[in-house]
Order: C-alpha cells, then structure tokens, then sequence
C-alpha cells in the first residue's frame, strides 16, 4: 500500500483530468494552491484505491469493471443501467476519475489479491492521449495491465475496450485514439481476451459524439451508458453461461 502512495496517479484539472506519478507532482506543485489541491486529490485516489482493495479481500465480485472516470461513473450518471444490466452478476467497479495507464499499474496488483472474477471489462488510456502520451506506449501499457491481470487472475476472461472517440471527428485527438485501438487489438487471442472498439456506436453519421451522449464531449450521459451495456451485453452473457 505505501509503495503506491509514491506512485499514485493524481488529478491536476477541472476540466479534463490526467493521472500523473505521485513523485511527478512533487515537481510540478511547488507554489501557490496547487500542492494543497495535488494533495487532495492525491488521498483521494489513495482512499478509493483503498476502498477497492477491501472490496476485492471481501470478495464476491464475478464481473469486474477497471478504468478511469468513464468506468467510474457507471455508479453515478450510468447507475440505473448499472444496476439493471450488472446487478445479476455481482459487478464491482475499479474505476478511479483522472486515471491513466501509469495510475492503473501502479494499483492492480494489490486491488486484484483475494478476488477472483469470471470476467474483467478494461477501458483505460483517454486521460494519457490528454497529456501526450504517444499511442504506442499507451497501447504497450494496457498490454501491460492485461499480462497483470492474467498472471493474477488466470481464470478470468477480459473483454479490453478501445478507447472511446471524444470531441469531433475532426480533432487530432481521434486519430491518436485510432492508432492506439489498432495496436491494442492485437491483444485479443480470439479464446480468454477479447478486444472489442466500440465507438462507432457513439457517434453519427458525419462521425462527431453527439452532446446527448456525450455532454461534455468526453464523459458519458445515461444515454450512453445504455449504449455502451448494449454493445458488451451479449459478450458477457455468452461468457457467464
């Protein structure tokens, strides 16, 4: 647990947030308010990392879903879908608001002992594309998490999804999550890890995220909660069965 805390990604914007090292933040937040605000949000990652740890020693969770604040808000603005589509499985959500591929590492191992979900949902790497990380090392990370997760959980079956579009079709940011969907599709071995890219299911015909799914043109409204359980509903039925 303490070896985290030094590694611990952390929240640095209102806006879009991105998970840094803990040992990174040292640096940056020297003046001013922001080590007050790093801190803050430092203990809170620790707090539901934490949380998360307890949850996985107690046990009972069958479907487990990892990633940052698109999987972490399943519980708020999703949780009626939540509940109807996931309850029947004993669904647990790891998902931390501001996370990255760095972040994810750093707290698995320990978030992952005593548990032994049938299967595990992985959705990671918009908060890295935010500050700069090129595709390639994040898609070499979620390689890294799903290697982590299968030499902790052998048994678990892992349905890795792409990366989400965000803004508009025109944005640079689209082709970057392109290119990291690409590489990261190498992953599905075609029997326990399956790789699944959604996200055409999230936008229109001219290719932009409408605000009804997509308020903030990042997160996801109820609506597309709903979109996103009916794109993975039949992959997890036909695995519990």
């Amino acid at each position: 647990m303490q070896a985290l805390k030094f590694k611990t990604a952390f929240i640095v914007s209102s806006i879009c947030a991105v998970g840094f090292f803990l040992s990174s933040c040292s640096t940056r937040a020297e003046t001013g308010s922001e080590p007050r605000h790093a801190q803050r949000a430092v203990d809170n990652y620790n707090k539901k990392h934490e949380r998360f740890v307890k949850a996985a020693k107690e046990g009972n969770i069958d479907l487990l879903f990892i990633g940052d604040s698109i999987t972490e808000y399943w519980l708020s603005d999703g949780k009626s879908v939540w509940d109807s589509e996931f309850a029947k499985w004993n669904a647990g959500n790891f998902g931390i608001s501001g996370d990255t591929t760095y972040g994810v590492l750093a707290r698995l191992n320990e978030e992952l002992a005593g548990i032994s979900p049938k299967v595990t949902v992985l959705m990671i790497g918009t908060n890295d594309l935010s500050h700069g990380d090129p595709p390639e090392t994040i898609a070499n990370n979620i390689g890294e998490i799903v290697k982590t997760i299968k030499k902790r959980l052998p048994s678990t079956k892992i349905l890795v999804l792409g990366i989400l579009p965000r803004g508009y079709a025109k944005d640079r940011v689209r082709r970057s999550i392109e290119k990291v969907n690409e590489i990261t599709a190498k992953l599905d071995n075609g029997k326990d890890i399956k790789f699944l890219d959604i996200g055409n299911s999230f936008v229109d015909k001219a290719g932009d995220v409408p605000l009804e799914v997509m308020p903030d043109l990042l997160h996801l409204s109820a609506k597309g909660y709903k979109i996103w359980a009916d794109c993975i509903r039949d992959y997890l039925t036909e695995w519990f069965d």
